[in-house]
């Protein structure tokens, strides 16, 4: 008997060690000085300090704090409905379908569960236009969706346990079944649900894979900001990406393309366009604003737009003046858009950080133009990725071909430099179809 006593507190030792051992050392080298995790070099709360000033892991914790009460609140009201259905109702029709789709949330895996709510929100958005966009919203309501099923579980064990003979004696002696419900049962079954409230508040706390499918640019939870930190190395005094404010001018092909490229590193995105329907934001995840507002919020302003008389001088000193003075400013549109002078001036005086160009309103630059004179406040980079043999033939030879079977068969080519040329050309070829058989041709 002493030998299996010792065996057995032998393992719950064990198993203790291997719960709290990793903690307990995490929290000790939580207080060392140096920033890597393998050299200690004193005693101190530098990381601590650090930690209450990162607005980014702050946000992102009142964030969890609050999907988790909302989401477990909800799931503790719906769990217990569900529960007393199960025990209390007897057998009902459904009842078998009813027991199965309360219970596949334990045992789905996590991803198929976000994938599958994923993409219920992007029907419902499509068919209804709700959600407007991925957020806490679309968090919460998935984990109300698989935390219910555990507090079913739990509410579900009590009320089997405890039987119906005290709400049968209640009924009794005259008893309505509400008064009955709140009087006796909800009583009886509180610590239940408080287990289960807890529980569900725990899930939701600690959830990252299916809140990373729901979620949207500006709704990263604790979780999923602690993972993106692992995977780019912990620097508790560094600001993560998501902390920064993308702004787009022109959401056509390029800038959509743009914001689905920023949306794995959580970047907040607003963009302006005029001409394009509020469908293509909420489908990027991009707040629609005005240019106004986009230059006064905006960390980086990266211009996709046409050049036209509209958008020719669209950024001026004017608009250089709304901009944050530590924000940077990316061209790779048409360089008329960007006033040249007035860019100059805002880099030279500090209105703003710097700037990326690969166009200019001269090609090639006058080398005696101010902007060459900034150093490393200005990256320049010519605008002749296509202007190469290969890549120039790739994209020329699919045209021709076009070109010329579309000629063949009797219709006019796209992009006609000559079109002075075509009632001569209809009168010759009649909008023949030279690809087809001579037979054929003689027949028609």
């Amino acid at each position: 008997m002493k030998r299996r006593s010792t065996f057995i507190f032998s393992c719950l030792c064990f198993g203790y060690a291997f719960l709290y051992v990793p903690i307990l050392a995490m929290i000790a080298w939580s207080f060392n000085d140096s920033r890597l995790m393998s050299v200690w070099t004193g005693f101190s709360l530098r990381w601590y300090q650090a930690l209450w000033q990162n607005e980014q892991i702050i946000d992102a914790a009142l964030l969890s704090l609050r999907i988790a009460v909302v989401s477990a609140t909800f799931a503790t009201l719906l769990g217990t409905l569900a529960a007393l259905a199960m025990t209390r109702l007897g057998r009902f029709s459904g009842r078998t379908v009813f027991s199965g789709m309360l219970a596949a949330p334990l045992v789905m895996p996590e991803v198929i569960t976000g994938l599958s709510l994923l993409m219920l929100f992007v029907s419902l958005q499509d068919l209804l236009g709700w959600p407007a966009k991925r957020g806490a919203d679309t968090i919460a309501i998935a984990h109300i969706t698989f935390a219910m099923a555990y507090v079913a579980v739990v509410v579900q064990a009590r009320l089997t346990a405890m039987g119906r003979s005290l709400e049968e004696a209640a009924m009794d002696l005259g008893g309505r079944p509400m008064g009955v419900t709140l009087d006796i049962t909800l009583p009886l079954i509180a610590p239940a649900m408080l287990s289960g409230w807890l529980l569900a508040f725990t899930l939701s706390l600690d959830d990252l894979v299916i809140a990373s499918f729901v979620s949207g640019p500006e709704s990263s939870t604790l979780p999923m900001v602690i993972y993106s930190k692992v995977r780019l190395g912990i620097s508790p005094d560094v600001n993560a990406l998501a902390a920064v404010i993308v702004g787009i001018v022109g959401l056509g092909r390029i800038g959509a393309r743009l914001a689905d490229l920023l949306a794995p590193w959580r970047a907040r995105l607003v963009a302006c366009d005029p001409h394009v329907e509020e469908a293509r934001f909420v489908r990027h995840d991009v707040r629609r604003v005005g240019l106004e507002t986009l230059l006064r919020e905006a960390d980086a302003v990266t211009i996709h737009c046409n050049l036209s008389a509209e958008t020719e001088g669209l950024i001026g000193a004017r608009e250089f003046g709304l901009m944050k003075p530590g924000a940077v400013l990316v061209n790779t549109a048409r360089g008329p858009i960007v006033d040249a002078g007035a860019l100059f001036d805002a880099l030279e005086g500090g209105g703003i950080a710097g700037a990326a160009l690969d166009v200019l309103p001269e090609e090639p630059p006058d080398p005696q133009t101010p902007l060459l004179g900034l150093g490393d406040k200005l990256i320049l980079s010519p605008h002749m990725v296509s202007a190469n043999r290969g890549t120039g033939l790739r994209m020329a030879v699919p045209w021709v071909e076009r070109a010329v079977f579309a000629a063949l068969r009797g219709e006019v080519p796209e992009h006609v430099v000559n079109p002075d040329a075509l009632p001569r050309w209809r009168e010759r070829f009649g909008g023949r179809n030279l690809l087809q058989p001579p037979t054929e041709r003689t027949a028609r």
